[in-house]
């Protein structure tokens, strides 16, 4: 049926008509008309819209929401009723809310259930093709709480799926949320096996669960081995970021990370995303924030994308191979938005649902991707809950970095850790917590703000950024390239960004950076804003950079290459441009050599001395004080147990001189020095430490 002009369903007894002027004449009567009678509407008020005439009505009884329904007016102009703000009620999240874990396929040898949520859908069809080709086309039941679901009798593993939903009139293809395989580019979930997923060898490697015993070294699957230069034979893909093959007898892949030092990698999205064609890899780049399917591996980066277990198993592949190497693996995961919002599973399953709207009813797009996810409702917090858990239990996913997580509420994200620390006790929780202004109250926004009600997630510190590097929005250069920075900041960054208040409670919440996948490269960002600066300029500067991070209070992050100065080619943004400004050129590990040996031996001393990593407040204001100030440079002095440990930080190349000291050299910016120091000359820039030690031992917390 054409409708003759638009009618919602506001709640259980509003509906709201919605008709051009020239059919909205004279006094107006409209009547619904429903499977077993008729219902005259009380209309309450009637407003001009521009060229439209908006009736607010009333029924006589509730609307059941899996029932048709027309509303047609005293002339015969017909219209079938849609779903309309009600499902933005509470009243529809209290009836609607589904708790059991059984949603999506539960897979037997003689049999498979399928259960799929949509509360507002009049019809479920679901279409199956088998192994063999044949196509099968069944109807969902309607059960309780929004649940339709089917059980089929035989052996559908491997068997490609999908749904057919009837919401507002019409049936559209919509994927499985709770899917956890696919075809290329997403066309098909599959029924699979679970007996036949890789079995991991290796448990998770041990951590002590403090954030700040983290060093964290974010990458790209593809950026990291696409390059000949990686030597790897599976480019781009999973298996690819597994191999080793060493390069001048330095070793590559995973085994690299090993030798660097880090605790964890942070891998950029490797969920199902839009952007890219799966099956011509090479066609199209993206780095992944395009979330099409939340619990399906991406084939991106699987050998083969059309087979159902090559991105499961060769995911897992990856996963344990990080294990193996003493190596934690957190997962960039992005809940705030969907790629389309009309044709993603959340927007045909419940239309207007899943998504925030503004008082006009109008979808918001503080996201800046078209939509932002409600997060706060009770069916979308519990997918979101539901999604995390599922990664962590399956595949073993050590830490979840939140895309955007200003934009979700704090419940949900305090939800998310306590099942994902369920799992494991040690799992890592932080995100990106700028103050995004949604609709939320500004009490329940899971950003920086808010630290003090969410003190055991840590958040991206855009001030360490812009302080250090500069910032790119006022594309001014930082205290890390050489600019005059107030002295103050250069403590209180150095210490955690907790004292004072200056930005959080306890250091487990700063996580420390001038470099990530956003936004310049420090190199690049170096050569755009302070021209002048020679090469060897800018590795000095990127060695006090890193030193800087490595050292501070804290959970150092450093972006892939940055140790060995990568290198986009001057592109800011760099999320849909080709390999070649996104890969990581393994030339430049040989040319920088001196800069990665630096960043290990960082990294083993911030592993040895604890001084380096104090897990509180408290600790940080007895065990470290600033001693002296000369010409810019900064002397702060840290004590823990029974060693004391002297920084000197120094951004400028003015030559200084200090006679009369009696410590040992532990670090010079550049290698282990094991002498009595007499007289010290700084003419670099750099972190130089001097170390007193009572006995050898650190003490333990």
């Amino acid at each position: 049926m054409k409708n003759s002009f638009d009618s919602y369903l506001e709640n259980y007894t509003t509906i709201t008509v919605i008709m051009k002027k020239e059919i909205a004449v004279g006094e107006k009567k409209f009547v619904l008309i429903r499977k077993d009678y008729n219902d005259v509407l009380d209309i309450s008020s009637r407003e001009e819209l521009g060229d439209y005439i908006k009736f607010s009505c009333s029924c006589s009884d509730d609307i059941i929401l899996q029932q048709d329904y027309t509303i047609i007016d005293e002339d015969g102009n017909r219209s079938n009723l849609r779903v309309g703000a009600i499902v933005r009620s509470d009243i529809f999240d209290m009836m609607y809310h589904y708790e059991k874990d059984d949603l999506g396929v539960t897979y037997h040898k003689n049999y498979s259930e399928f259960k799929l949520w949509s509360p507002v859908s009049k019809e479920v069809e679901l279409e199956i093709i088998d192994k063999d080709g044949n196509v099968l086309f069944k109807y969902l039941e309607y059960t309780h709480q929004g649940v339709w679901e089917i059980t089929l009798v035989g052996d559908f593993e491997g068997a490609r799926y999908r749904y057919n939903v009837r919401v507002n009139g019409s049936f559209k293809p919509v994927n499985d949320p709770y899917g956890i395989s696919s075809n290329a580019n997403g066309e098909y979930n599959y029924v699979v096996d679970p007996l036949k997923f890789y079995e991991f060898k290796f448990p998770r490697p041990s951590f002590s669960g403090r954030a700040v015993d983290a060093v964290i070294y974010e990458a790209s699957i593809r950026d990291f081995t696409i390059d000949k230069s990686s030597g790897a034979s599976n480019r781009g893909l999973y298996l690819g970021m597994a191999e080793n093959h060493p390069i001048n007898g330095y070793p590559t892949g995973l085994e690299y990370l090993k030798y660097l030092g880090i605790t964890h990698l942070q891998l950029m999205p490797f969920f199902s995303f839009a952007e890219v064609d799966e099956n011509n890899k090479d066609s199209k780049y993206n780095w992944g924030y395009n979330p099409e399917q939340y619990n399906v591996p991406s084939g991106y980066f699987a050998s083969d994308p059309n087979d159902p277990y090559s991105r499961i198993n060769e995911l897992k592949e990856l996963i344990d191979a990080a294990h193996a190497n003493g190596i934690r693996v957190v997962m960039d995961v992005v809940y705030n938005h969907v790629y389309k919002m009309t044709e993603h599973s959340f927007g045909r399953l419940v239309p207007g649902y899943s998504f925030r709207y503004d008082d006009r009813g109008i979808e918001t797009d503080v996201s800046g991707c078209g939509n932002d996810i409600a997060s706060e409702r009770l069916m979308v917090q519990q997918y979101i809950v539901d999604s995390v858990e599922f990664w962590a239990k399956e595949y073993n996913i050590d830490g979840f970095r939140f895309d955007l997580m200003g934009l979700l509420d704090i419940e949900t994200i305090n939800r998310c850790r306590s099942k994902a620390r369920s799992v494991d006790s040690n799992i890592l929780f932080y995100g990106e917590g700028w103050d995004m202004p949604s609709n939320l109250p500004v009490n329940k926004r899971a950003n920086m703000k808010n630290y003090d009600i969410m003190p055991k997630i840590g958040f991206f510190n855009d001030r360490y950024r812009d302080i250090l590097k500069g910032s790119p929005w006022a594309k001014t250069f930082g205290y890390a390239l050489g600019a005059n920075t107030k002295l103050t900041d250069v403590f209180y960054l150095f210490t955690g960004s907790t004292i004072d208040n200056y930005m959080f409670k306890n250091p487990n919440q700063t996580i420390n950076y001038v470099e990530c996948h956003d936004n310049y490269t420090f190199y690049d960002y170096g050569k755009i804003f302070n021209s002048s600066l020679t090469e060897k300029e800018l590795e000095d500067y990127g060695r006090f950079a890193l030193s800087f991070i490595i050292l501070s209070q804290g959970i150092p992050f450093i972006h892939s290459g940055q140790e060995f100065l990568r290198t986009k080619n001057l592109v800011e943004n760099s999320y849909n441009s080709p390999d070649s400004i996104n890969k990581l050129d393994w030339n430049l590990r040989q040319k920088h050599l001196e800069l990665v040996e630096t960043v290990k031996e960082l990294i083993q001393i911030r592993k040895k001395y604890k001084v380096f990593r104090l897990p509180s407040q408290a600790l940080i204001k007895r065990g470290i004080s600033l001693t002296k100030r000369t010409d810019g440079t900064v002397w702060v002095k840290l004590t823990y147990q029974n060693n004391e440990i002297t920084c000197i930080i120094k951004n400028n190349y003015y030559k200084e001189s200090f006679h009369s000291l009696n410590d040992h050299m532990i670090f010079n910016g550049k290698k282990i020095v094991d002498k009595q120091i007499k007289t010290l000359i700084l003419d670099e820039p750099g972190i130089y430490l001097l170390h007193s030690e009572v006995n050898n031992s650190d003490g333990k917390f």
